[in-house]
């Protein structure tokens, strides 16, 4: 069994997925019931959520000399994301931004920023430890 692999590949990208799921899913598929809205207005378990994805990133930009280790940062650029992208739908639609799936409930207010931003706040946690071990370098 191969450590190495399993702790820096296999395990930040199963804690990704993970959260992923975790804050775009609901009871049900309506979007305002997704756990990501509970960001917005945080309780003990959103703070305690945030306080393990910021020692998670912590951890993945101390150890980002291994090959894939820096994923274990993809759940704050996440929350980074999320709250950036929420302060620009606050400041211009003067409400919080809407990410919905072809398969969910669409509100009424949902609009073409919604899903832009929407999956720019999906991707981005994919793509920024590999940008980012690239401008180290």
């Amino acid at each position: 069994m191969n450590w190495s692999k399993i702790l820096t590949v296999e395990v930040p990208l199963f804690l990704l997925v993970i959260n992923i799921l975790f804050l775009f899913t609901g009871r049900n598929t309506n979007p305002m019931t997704f756990r990501y809205n509970k960001i917005f207005t945080p309780d003990l378990n959103t703070w305690v959520y945030i306080s393990l994805c910021f020692v998670l990133g912590l951890i993945g930009i101390y150890y980002r000399n291994f090959n894939i280790a820096l994923y274990y940062s993809s759940p704050l650029f996440l929350l980074f994301g999320l709250i950036f992208c929420n302060q620009i739908f606050k400041t211009i639609f003067n409400r919080n931004i809407i990410i919905a799936t072809r398969w969910d409930f669409k509100s009424a207010k949902i609009n073409v920023f919604d899903r832009i931003f929407g999956f720019l706040i999906v991707i981005a946690p994919f793509l920024m430890p590999i940008i980012y071990q690239q401008i180290i370098k």
